[in-house]
């Protein structure tokens, strides 16, 4: 017999298997004795390269990582997570998630659907705690480029356009995709050629690299300023291309956000941190 800390004496008979391996001291608390205490797992197995532990820990836990029947559940990942339990002070109410945050392990990926302009795949995948997700979808895309253009003026060149996923027309930052090969930097600078005739007359300022969806996308935006620009040619747009080209004074930008006319995130970013970079720089100019 197994006493918890709860007082509640856990007979082998009265218990489930935990990680369904050769040990039958790896026993956990059936369902009905998930309470508010403590309980504890132990192992009395003689074959100890199994387990050989005894680990206390929250009830919440025990109902979150052990064994309640998933026919999924990978044996081997949670014998590993006893081991690393063991290490747990038995009085110890600690984020478990936190523990034993870690990357998820594909076990299988197939595509779906695949095209230049963006993919979708589908990963069957082992998460840390053992258990298997199947049929997650993943987006890949190019990555993506934004700049924060501005001129002589003190205008923002921005963009409008009608995006069909919305199903409206939004005013924008300049942006676009990186192809095949191509460097970011060499990316932002052709569209910004391609959509509007103005070209960089200095290198542009990368203000930081972001992941749009992690969740479910794969790809990085990349954002730029520059402020050194001239007009030099004409658009230069795709057959499904059709853009406005709109002049907007920096200084009053951030009302448009305010008012909901940019309601585009990654716009709204590549414009608050060039408000911040911008901001730095005169900052140091003083100091």
């Amino acid at each position: 017999m197994v006493k918890s800390r709860c007082g509640i004496v856990c007979e082998p008979a009265m218990c489930k298997e935990a990680w369904k391996v050769d040990c039958p001291g790896c026993a956990l608390m059936d369902k009905p004795f998930w309470g508010e205490c403590d309980v504890k797992i132990c192992c009395e197995s003689k074959n100890l390269e199994h387990c050989g532990l005894c680990v206390d820990f929250p009830c919440d836990v025990l109902n979150k990582y052990s064994y309640s029947g998933d026919e999924h559940a990978d044996n081997g990942a949670r014998i590993e997570q006893c081991k690393k339990w063991a290490d747990t002070p038995s009085n110890a109410h600690i984020d478990m998630k936190e523990k034993f945050l870690d990357n998820w392990v594909v076990i299988e990926s197939k595509y779906v659907y695949e095209s230049p302009f963006g993919s979708m795949r589908l990963d069957t995948c082992r998460l840390p705690d053992g258990i298997i997700i199947k049929e997650y979808n993943v987006c890949e895309y190019p990555d993506w480029v934004d700049i924060v253009a501005v001129n002589d003026n003190n205008e923002l060149v921005m963009v409008k356009q009608y995006r069909h996923g919305a199903g409206k027309i939004f005013l924008e930052v300049v942006a676009g995709t990186v192809e095949d090969g191509e460097a970011p930097e060499k990316a932002i600078i052709r569209e910004l050629q391609e959509e509007t005739g103005y070209v960089c007359l200095s290198e542009p300022i990368l203000l930081g690299r972001f992941h749009h969806n992690p969740a479910r996308q794969n790809n990085i935006l990349h954002i730029y300023f520059c402020d050194k620009i001239s007009k030099k040619h004409e658009q230069d747009l795709d057959d499904i291309e059709d853009i406005e080209i709109i002049h907007v004074p920096f200084d009053n930008v951030e009302e448009l956000i305010n008012d909901g006319t940019i309601t585009q995130l990654s716009s709204v970013s590549a414009i608050s941190l060039a408000k911040k970079y911008l901001q730095n720089q005169k900052a140091l100019n003083i100091s």
